[in-house]
């Protein structure tokens, strides 16, 4: 069985910087990072890859699992995707969310290695 990486991305979206505001947004990122992450990990474990999956943060702190589904029983991640940061600018423009995290798998290469390894990239996102 191939390495599991965790690849993390943040993204701070319409984000006024100041110390405090960082770490508390930082902290909201890694809460659900925290909740995304070991189910995609259980999936690349049991079943090598998964479709693209995602979170989101309420105002009030609440966390959600969120999936995406276009009618076709294996549609190309990439359609899951677009499908899923639709949904995200949607509610955090309407103002119910406050942070996004979306899950997917990729392949990198192993630096130590040179070998190809299922990878988990997660994107998030904080909006202020």
């Amino acid at each position: 069985m191939s390495k599991k990486i965790l690849v993390s991305v943040l993204s701070f979206l319409g984000f006024q910087a100041n110390a405090q505001d960082t770490t508390k947004a930082k902290a909201e990122c890694e809460e659900l990072m925290n909740v995304l992450a070991p189910f995609a990990q259980q999936m690349l474990e049991k079943h090598s890859e998964f479709f693209p999956f995602g979170g989101t943060m309420k105002g009030n702190g609440e966390i959600a699992h969120v999936a995406g589904y276009d009618g076709r029983e294996q549609p190309p991640s990439a359609d899951i995707i677009k499908l899923l940061k639709d949904g995200f600018r949607s509610g955090a423009r309407s103002g119910q969310y406050k942070a996004t995290g979306l899950v997917y798998d990729v392949r990198v290469v192993l630096p130590s290695s040179g070998q190809k390894s299922d990878a988990i990239a997660v994107s998030l996102s904080r909006i202020e």
